[in-house]
């Protein structure tokens, strides 16, 4: 069995390791922590990359960008 559980380092508590023992009770586990870096990963393929680098250039020099005017938006209830 894996399990994956991502979570803000802020959000752990007690109650986290002890749902991991309830739910593994009496098995031998590994925990490996990883720091997780949204931009690196984000970065990490040339598409998102380059799209991306365009989109800051694009902001930077304010061309291509999509003007909403919020009278327009439909409210979600």
């Amino acid at each position: 069995m894996h399990t994956t559980l991502k979570i803000d380092s802020s959000e752990l508590n007690s109650n986290i390791l002890d749902s991991i023992k309830k739910m593994f009770k009496g098995k031998t586990i590994t925990i490996d922590i990883y720091d997780y870096d949204e931009t690196e990963y984000l970065l990490s393929s040339s598409n998102n990359k380059q799209r991306l680098t365009e989109a800051v250039e694009n902001v930077a020099t304010n061309a291509n960008l999509v003007t909403v005017d919020l009278k327009d938006l439909k409210c979600i209830k």
